[in-house]
């Protein structure tokens, strides 16, 4: 990948929970299985530790971008369009898409409970849910993203809000290549759970 497309990835990551209600992460292809070193407290606090990570790096670039959009009345207004746009082709490919979100955001609360109640098969149920959703979610991605007047208004947001960062702050590139790693190592993270999960006799 190269250096602006992991850029756009990043920049993606940053923006899309601004112009869409929750996140949306693009879901990567699962490995079938788990290293035979994982345990499930080792890969939470992996994952606790990547997670915060990313949003100390999300909290830097936030005033940044904060500040692009605040100063450019265009960058503004393309994100205004940007937003409309893409929550009326979700609305259009999938009418209950902002309920899963939604649901998907409760998962991760109730998760998260689960682990600290020591109830590992309520993980389990939990993760069979989030599986189904995160399915549904990332099929509607796709078939959005892959309309090409999607494509090309998140293209050109990208580029003009990129552009606008570099200038306020030139740590803006390589901050949102920081941010596009780690987000690589909790997808990585996220699979191997999954296929604990699945294969654990607990």
């Amino acid at each position: 990948m190269t250096h602006s497309a992991r850029l756009s990835v990043a920049l993606c990551t940053l923006t899309l929970a601004l112009l869409l209600p929750g996140s949306l992460v693009s879901q990567q292809p699962a490995d079938s299985t788990a290293p035979a070193a994982d345990d499930l407290p080792t890969l939470l606090d992996r994952y606790d530790r990547a997670v915060q990570e990313a949003h100390d790096l999300e909290a830097r670039l936030e005033p940044i971008r904060q500040e692009a959009v605040e100063s450019s009345d265009r960058l503004r207004r393309a994100g205004d369009a940007l937003r409309e746009e893409l929550l009326a082709a979700y609305d259009e490919h999938d009418p209950g898409h902002a309920e899963r979100m939604a649901r998907a955001e409760q998962i991760a609360e109730e998760a998260h409970a689960a682990y600290e109640a020591g109830d590992f098969d309520r993980m389990q149920e939990l993760e069979r849910e989030a599986e189904e959703i995160r399915g549904r979610l990332a099929e509607a991605q796709a078939t959005v993203f892959a309309r090409p007047d999607i494509t090309k208004l998140v293209e050109g947001y990208q580029l003009q809000l990129m552009a606008r960062m570099s200038e306020i702050d030139a740590e803006a590139p390589r901050l949102l290549d920081e941010l596009d790693r780690i987000n690589g190592k909790i997808e990585e993270i996220e699979t191997r759970l999954r296929a604990l999960l699945a294969t654990s006799g607990r």
